[in-house]
């Protein structure tokens, strides 16, 4: 079972400062479910309002690319200034995109490095399981999205929201 957990902050700096606070009710919480194997890292997604809105749609695909290392440094503005847009007007169910670079370095499958971490919105599950991954875009942009990592996954999740405002 994966869990996955969004805490949205202003900066990295307040999230460090917050996990250090003993008074916080959501740090209480938070070590409550994680455990020191879990793996937490930050991102700062691209566009805000695009990461907001895949967190609120009704399936959110959370996909993960690794890098030995750093990720080439025009990988973000490529994904999201063409590939990201091709793929959204071509994909009637691909509700928003946003994406941004791990912070820390992860590792997955023996890749150690940062990663591009991809969240987008889609209007149900089948509209990516089925209708994306049957179209012609997903073979036109795909192997551009991978071709430099050396490793991914994705997974799919319905958020529930819980507490202050998504």
């Amino acid at each position: 079972m994966i869990l996955t957990l969004f805490l949205v902050g202003d900066s990295l700096s307040a999230h460090e400062s917050w996990k250090t606070n003993p008074e916080d009710r959501l740090n209480t919480l938070s070590k409550k479910l994680l455990s020191e194997s879990n793996e937490i890292y930050h991102v700062d997604f691209q566009p805000h309002s695009e990461f907001i809105a895949a967190l609120q749609a009704p399936s959110t695909e959370f996909a993960r690319f690794f890098f030995a290392g750093e990720p080439p440094s025009d990988y973000m503005s490529i994904y999201l200034k063409e590939i990201g847009p091709k793929q959204k007007a071509k994909s009637p169910g691909l509700l928003s995109i946003a994406a941004g670079i791990t912070h820390e370095e992860v590792e997955y499958k023996g890749v150690k490095g940062k990663a591009a971490v991809l969240v987008l919105g889609w209007e149900s599950l089948e509209a990516h399981t089925v209708d994306f991954v049957g179209s012609e875009v997903y073979k036109e942009t795909i192997p551009t999205v991978k071709s430099t990592s050396k490793a991914n996954e994705i997974h799919h999740v319905t958020f529930t929201k819980k507490g202050g405002d998504v």
